[in-house]
Parts: C-alpha cells; sequence; structure tokens
C-alpha cells in the first residue's frame, strides 16, 4: 500500500506540495521496503550450504536490523505527514520537523522501556530501593531535558 502511496502522490495532477522532508523520506522508504522484501525473498529459499550459508547469515543480520530500522524511520513519516499537512515543515523548518520526530521517538523508547523494566524483576528492585517508579520516570525526563 506504501508503495501504490508513494506513486500516485507523485502522479495524481491534484495539488501538488513544495519538495519536503515528507517526500523524501517517502522515496527512501519505499527503497527499503522493496530492500526489506527482497531479501525476506532470498532468506525464504532457505540458503544453507556453502557460501551460500555465509551470504545467507549477513542477508539475515541486514534483514533484521532493516526491519528494526523500519520501525522507527516509518513513525518518523507518519510524524512529517502530519506536519506537512499543517505546513509546519517547509524549508525553513525542517529541523523542526526532525526535532518532532526525534522527541517522539524518544517519549516512546522511554515508555517501552519502563514498561519492560516495571515488570516483576523491576518491581522487587523497586521495593529493595525504596523508591517509586514515578521517582525514576521523573529523574529520567530531567537528565533527558538536560
Amino acid at each position: 500500500m506504501s508503495t501504490i502511496a508513494c506513486f500516485f502522490g507523485k502522479i495524481h495532477g491534484g495539488k501538488q506540495y513544495p519538495s519536503n522532508i515528507h517526500t523524501k523520506a517517502g522515496t527512501a522508504l519505499t527503497v527499503l521496503l522493496w530492500l526489506q522484501a527482497v531479501e525476506g525473498l532470498y532468506l525464504r529459499s532457505k540458503p544453507e550450504r556453502g557460501l551460500e550459508s555465509r551470504i545467507g547469515r549477513v542477508v539475515r543480520v541486514c534483514h533484521r536490523n532493516m526491519g528494526l530500522l523500519m520501525v522507527l524511520l516509518t513513525w518518523c513519516q507518519i510524524i512529517n505527514g502530519f506536519l506537512t499537512s499543517q505546513n509546519f515543515c517547509g524549508t525553513i523548518y525542517v529541523s523542526n520537523c526532525v526535532l518532532n520526530a526525534v522527541f517522539g521517538l524518544a517519549f516512546i523508547v522511554q515508555a517501552v522501556f519502563w514498561l519492560i523494566w516495571m515488570q516483576p524483576p523491576g518491581a522487587a528492585w523497586l521495593k529493595r530501593t525504596g523508591c517509586s517508579a514515578d521517582f525514576y520516570d521523573s529523574a529520567h525526563l530531567l537528565v533527558w531535558e538536560l
């Protein structure tokens, strides 16, 4: 769907937006998506012997890392799409777009980290230290903002 959306966004003939970070990132994400698909098809062929097994290991690592990278870049693309539609992302304000994407991503990563950490091992650690989870969350935000 994203490839079709990128294609139709360029040829529809309707309102033409100036070149911005959202359009440039969309093209890069489409290329990454197709590379990810090609790597997945190669891994699906089960390269298990000789030189193919060595290449397969490298492709497997690249495929995994590219999949993780796609999640992060897609988040940035969604945020930048919203900012572009609101005319916040002109040529002057590209740094504003990037900053919003980075901060949004940082807060999501922080939430996932604390969610994992506050499971049983983290809860036992909190009892031993005598501090609440809110204290550590606030301290983490303080360090992040400095």
